[in-house]
C-alpha cells in the first residue's frame, strides 16, 4: 500500500474531486442520514457529500493517519476513522444511508469478498456509490491483458 501525503494529494485537489462530485450527482436517494466515506483522504469527498446532503451524518474512513488528521483538522464536525477498509468492512455493524467510494476500492484486494460486506452496511434503501479509476496501465490490468489469452483461470 502507498504512503499517501496530504498536501501533495490536495495539490490536485480539483482533479481528484471531480469524479467524485460525478458519482455524488449519480445517486438518487430521496433522504440520507447516514453516510460512511471509504476511502475519504483528507476530507475532499467528504465536503462533497456535505454540500449535497448538509444535514446527514458523516463518517470518513482512510486507512492513512496522515489524511485522516488533514481531514479531522478541517473538519472537526464529522467522525473521523482510521482502518483498512476490508477489516472495517468485515468487522463493522454499523448501517449507512450510503456507502461512498470515490478512487480507492481499486487498492483493496478480494472484490469478490469485499463487496458483499459493503452491501451489508447498507441500509433498507439506502445505496452503494463507488468509482474506481480506469487505469488500464495499472499492474492488475497488464496482469490481466498478459494471462487472458493463455486462458488461465483463478480460484480463491
Amino acid at each position: 500500500m502507498p504512503t499517501w501525503n496530504a498536501h501533495q494529494y490536495l495539490k490536485f485537489a480539483d482533479e481528484r474531486t471531480r469524479p467524485c462530485r460525478d458519482l455524488t450527482a449519480a445517486v438518487v436517494l430521496p433522504q440520507v442520514q447516514r453516510i460512511i466515506d471509504i476511502g475519504c483522504g483528507p476530507g475532499n469527498s467528504s465536503r462533497v457529500l456535505a454540500e449535497r446532503w448538509p444535514n446527514a451524518e458523516i463518517t470518513g474512513l482512510d486507512s492513512s493517519q496522515a489524511m485522516i488528521e488533514v481531514a479531522a483538522r478541517e473538519q472537526p464536525q464529522y467522525r473521523w476513522i482510521v482502518r483498512d477498509i476490508s477489516e472495517w468492512a468485515a468487522n463493522d455493524h454499523e448501517h449507512y444511508d450510503l456507502v461512498f467510494s470515490n478512487a480507492a476500492l481499486q487498492w483493496v484486494d478480494n472484490h469478490a469478498s469485499l463487496y458483499p460486506k459493503l452491501l451489508r452496511r447498507v441500509t433498507p434503501g439506502g445505496a452503494i456509490a463507488a468509482h474506481i479509476p480506469a487505469n488500464f496501465d495499472a499492474l492488475p490490468h497488464r496482469l490481466m491483458r498478459e494471462i487472458a489469452p493463455a486462458g488461465v483461470i483463478v480460484k480463491e
